[in-house]
């Protein structure tokens, strides 16, 4: 509400808004510019400022599985995440780390991904491989009988694999 002295009402009028401190689309400061005018003529300006701030955001919990083999720890699927006005916001790898390392057999790989929105607002997800490779079945016991120990000779012994193709 605005007065004159001479407790009369002028008129307020909206005269423009300006944007400044732009970080992005949806982070920025709106300052507001009013003028009151009473009926003998004079004038005041009034600006409004408003602050818009782009609130943080969430991501889904980390995810994980277990797998048999090393090479089936690839890069998962990350979740989509949006910021609070529904922009997507695009997830950066930012490590990927084997224990023990090398990983050949059985262990972890954690892949650990970071979402940045443009106002700088981060966060972390990660995702666990519990890599597990199953036992392997070995060949059946095999035997002969020979007529003299000359011919009794190491036998040729068969190869196998195990769960991930490894000899």
């Amino acid at each position: 509400t605005v007065t004159d002295d001479c407790i009369l009402t002028p008129s307020v009028t909206f005269v423009k808004d300006s944007i400044s401190n732009q970080v992005c689309a949806n982070q920025y400061t709106i300052n507001r510019i009013y003028q009151a005018k009473d009926t003998c003529g004079n004038t005041s300006t009034c600006i409004q400022t408003i602050t818009v701030n782009l609130p943080t955001f969430t991501v889904p919990a980390n995810g994980s599985s277990t797998v048999n083999c090393p090479a089936l720890a690839i890069p998962p699927t990350t979740p989509a995440v949006t910021d609070a006005c529904g922009t997507a916001i695009t997830p950066t790898l930012t490590s990927t780390v084997d224990n023990p390392s090398p990983l050949t057999c059985n262990g972890t790989r954690v892949y650990t991904y970071t979402y940045t929105d443009c106002a700088g607002n981060s966060a972390v997800w990660t995702y666990t491989y519990t890599i597990v490779v199953p036992a392997f079945a070995a060949p059946a016991n095999a035997g002969s009988t020979v007529n003299c120990i000359a011919l009794a000779v190491p036998p040729v012994i068969a190869s196998g694999t195990d769960a991930c193709g490894n000899a």
